[in-house]
């Protein structure tokens, strides 16, 4: 059986890199990823708001490096439209 394909949003990772309630299970999350070698997606506006939300309470270089681990850890980081994710979605 395949696994599922999960579809993530900015607060779950804030919680992840802010260490708050809910940090576990997305640990669980990425080691499943990693795991399966399936990706975890995320839109591109949410990837943004992680930025924007890191960057007003930690400041440039903390929410560049964040963004950087979404980039190149389990994440596909989809377009903002759905007619251009869609593609992207049904390959995963």
């Amino acid at each position: 059986m395949r696994a599922a394909v999960r579809v993530l949003d900015s607060y779950s990772l804030i919680s992840y890199f802010e260490g708050e309630a809910g940090a576990d299970a997305m640990i669980e999350i990425f080691r499943a990823a990693r795991d399966s070698g399936r990706l975890l997606l995320l839109s591109v506006v949410n990837w943004g708001e992680v930025f924007y939300i890191t960057l007003r309470e930690a400041g440039r270089e903390r929410a560049e490096m964040e963004c950087l681990f979404i980039l190149y850890s389990f994440f596909m980081v989809l377009p903002r439209l759905f007619h251009e994710a869609l593609p992207i979605i049904l390959l995963v």
